[in-house]
C-alpha cells in the first residue's frame, strides 16, 4: 500500500498514528455492536412491546340448557393462545390501557345426576378485552378488563338418568354460537428480559349463548 498510495498512507499515518492497527480499531467496533442489547429497536423506531403467550386454565362450568337443569363441572382448558400489547402506544389518553386476545378450546363432560342433564361439551372461540393497569403498590399493580368472549359450543350425548343410574331420556345433539360478556384481573411477574408470568381470574356472563365460566389460567408470556 506505501508504494501503490504514497499520499493515502502519509494522511493515515498522520492522523491516527503509526502505531494503531485499523484491524483493531474495526474489531473493537465489532465487539460494541455485539454488546448492544439484540431487542432494542434501531434509532427513530419504538421498542416492540407486543407478547404472544401459552395458558392453561380450570374452569368452573355453567350450562343453562333448554331442556332443563344441568350441573356445573370443572374444566381443564389446556389451549390458550395469547397476543397482548399497548392499544395506542403513543397516545397519552390510552398510556395505560392494553388489549388481550385469546383463542382458546376445552371440552367437559357434565354428568347426569339428580336429574340433570349430562352431556359432553366442546368450546372454542375467541376472547377479546382492554384492560388498565391500577397501581395499590410498588409492587403490584394488577389490570383489571372488561369484553367479550365469541364461542361455537357443541353438546353431544344429551341424557337424564334416575337416581339407580338408569337412562331415562336422551336428548339430540345440539350446536350453539354464542357471545358472552368479560370481566377480568390479571397481574404479570417479570422472569427474564423478554420472558414474564401471567395469573388471570375471569368471569363470563353470557349474552346469547347458554354456557358461563369461571376460569383460574396461566400464561407465560414472550415478547418478541
Amino acid at each position: 500500500m506505501d508504494r501503490e498510495y504514497p499520499a493515502l498512507t502519509k494522511i493515515i499515518k498522520n492522523k491516527i498514528g503509526n502505531g494503531v492497527n485499523i484491524s483493531r480499531i474495526i474489531a473493537v467496533a465489532y465487539l460494541l455492536w455485539a454488546a448492544h442489547p439484540s431487542h432494542c429497536a434501531p434509532f427513530g423506531l419504538p421498542v416492540n412491546t407486543a407478547k404472544i403467550g401459552y395458558g392453561v386454565g380450570y374452569a368452573v362450568v355453567s350450562v343453562d340448557d333448554p331442556d332443563g337443569n344441568s350441573k356445573d363441572e370443572g374444566a381443564v382448558q389446556p389451549l390458550n393462545l395469547v397476543y397482548t400489547d399497548w392499544l395506542f402506544s403513543n397516545s397519552k389518553l390510552f398510556s395505560d390501557i392494553k388489549q388481550w386476545t385469546e383463542v382458546f378450546y376445552f371440552e367437559t363432560s357434565l354428568d347426569a345426576v339428580d336429574n340433570n342433564i349430562g352431556q359432553d361439551v366442546q368450546s372454542f372461540g375467541i376472547r377479546f378485552s382492554l384492560q388498565k393497569s391500577f397501581r395499590f403498590t410498588d409492587s403490584f399493580s394488577p389490570w383489571f378488563g372488561a369484553g367479550v368472549d365469541i364461542s361455537r359450543t357443541r353438546y353431544t350425548v344429551r341424557h337424564t338418568r334416575d337416581a339407580e343410574g338408569f337412562l331415562l331420556q336422551s336428548f339430540e345433539d345440539r350446536d350453539d354460537t354464542g357471545i358472552a360478556f368479560l370481566f377480568n384481573i390479571i397481574n404479570e411477574w417479570t422472569l427474564q428480559s423478554d420472558w414474564s408470568l401471567a395469573a388471570k381470574l375471569e368471569q363470563s356472563i353470557p349474552l346469547s349463548a347458554d354456557i358461563s365460566q369461571f376460569t383460574a389460567a396461566l400464561v407465560l408470556l414472550y415478547r418478541y
